[in-house]
């Protein structure tokens, strides 16, 4: 990388053991094993088996990795895999992005984000003003199937018919609770016919077959009122008319969006859980939603009048993110630390290894929203906080998300609050790429607004 003043420590984590390296601890304690790597250095090397990783677990390297694609190129077993049955934009190489990502820009132009945020207030009264007092409810099925059918009326709006809009639905279930088990299982292991494999083998091949029926349904009806789904088709179209190709590709896209929009269900999940941990927290929101909405649920313009909203959203983002992990590749010979990476070098991106560093956020254990208040806190530096990515590969529907969480967060804290119930266990389960308690319950009370 570039010169830097900083003089960077480079370090190899204790705790391997022979034949599967650190795979214990990454499947079993993944949070605070990445939470420490930063005690032993800067650029710290793990291993996976016999593979060593490099985790950056210094801000500057951080951004440095994050917004240099062209030699950190997203690559290694988590995108092996998921490239299996989706290669869109938020996955393909860095060689493709850049194209890919043209194509459906438009489709995230601020215009259309005020047009979607009406879907997204439709879907979340529909879901809380179904709530009964007293009802106990698992948060995380609830919040994928919100942020899905949200994704889903704005990628393929309500074109696509029920059956295959279930069968989407149904398999990016699947591939999500199987996932990281494919992952951190060896090869030999994936090629068994055990009941997980075949749930995993059967999801891909259903979302394929379910994603190829929608676009062919698209083309044999062009819309008029274009959604995401059909500006790729005419983007295509008006690109080569290639319709063959086009197929191809524009299904990678279409399941992309789809899966990467329920990113935000474990943020939302965990969003409940701080609002129950954190009374004066949740007395504040609470406070802003009753002088902003008085009861009513959130619309697209209360956007501006909801900063506490943004910044609880920002540190429930920092303390639990979607995912503790994803994986680079090095493209070509590069320096970073100091130390030299050959090609095909793999590098782990992990928020935890950086958003809990006593020295970029004080007090990392407290949750405080208001150090994310510029009035009142500086800035972290940059790379410290990325749960969007940054630079070139940063998520592209990142303010879609956002809009979608602080609506749903908000029209939820004006009328309801949500306790957790005896029994629950907010550990993190094992085997699981995405961060989420391991068994949670919510029991739902009924607001009496002062």
């Amino acid at each position: 990388m570039s010169a830097s003043t900083t003089p960077f420590t480079t370090a190899t984590a204790p705790g391997a053991l022979p034949l599967i390296g650190h795979a214990r601890q990454l499947a079993y304690r993944p949070m605070e094993f990445m939470r420490s790597l930063h005690t032993y250095g800067d650029l710290v090397e793990i291993r996976i088996g016999r593979t060593p990783y490099y985790v950056p677990c210094h801000p500057e390297l951080l951004h440095h990795v994050s917004t240099n694609d062209r030699v950190y190129d997203k690559g290694g077993p988590i995108y092996d895999h998921v490239r299996q049955f989706v290669s869109g934009v938020g996955t393909c190489p860095h060689a493709e992005h850049r194209r890919q990502r043209r194509l459906i820009q438009p489709a995230f132009r601020p215009d259309r984000l005020a047009h979607y945020a009406g879907t997204m207030r439709e879907e979340i009264t529909g879901l809380t003003g179904a709530w009964r007092d007293g009802q106990v409810l698992d948060p995380f099925p609830v919040f994928h199937a919100l942020s899905h059918r949200i994704t889903a009326r704005t990628v393929v709006a309500a074109r696509a018919d029920r059956a295959a809009a279930h069968a989407i639905s149904r398999s990016s279930v699947v591939l999500f609770d199987e996932l990281s088990r494919q992952i951190l299982t060896p090869a030999f292991l994936r090629r068994l016919p055990t009941p997980g494999n075949r749930r995993y083998r059967q999801a891909v091949r259903t979302l394929r077959q379910a994603g190829q029926h929608v676009i062919a349904d698209y083309r044999r009806a062009p819309a008029q009122d274009a959604d995401l789904l059909e500006l790729l088709l005419r983007a295509q179209a008006d690109a080569d008319g290639n319709t063959g190709a086009a197929t191809e590709e524009i299904h990678a896209e279409m399941v992309g969006m789809l899966l990467g929009g329920t990113n935000s269900a474990p943020i939302l999940t965990w969003a409940m859980v701080c609002l129950d941990q954190y009374p004066r927290v949740r007395e504040r929101l609470h406070a802003e939603v009753d002088t902003v909405l008085a009861g009513r649920p959130a619309r697209y313009e209360d956007l501006p009048d909801l900063p506490y909203t943004h910044r609880f959203l920002n540190e429930t983002m920092r303390l639990h993110p979607a995912g503790w992990m994803t994986t680079r590749t090095v493209t070509c010979p590069a320096e970073l630390a100091g130390r030299h990476l050959p090609a095909g070098t793999a590098l782990i991106v992990s928020p935890p290894a950086v958003q809990h560093r006593p020295d970029v956020f004080p007090a990392p254990d407290r949750f405080d929203p208001d150090r994310w208040d510029r009035q009142h806190a500086p800035a972290p530096p940059r790379g410290s906080f990325l749960p969007f990515g940054a630079g070139p590969r940063q998520c592209i529907g990142d303010t879609f998300a956002m809009v979608t969480m602080v609506l749903t967060v908000a029209t939820i804290a004006a009328r309801w609050e949500l306790t957790v119930v005896p029994g629950s266990d907010i550990s993190h389960p094992p085997f699981q790429l995405a961060h989420l308690p391991r068994r949670l319950g919510l029991r739902i009370t009924a607001r009496t607004r002062p």
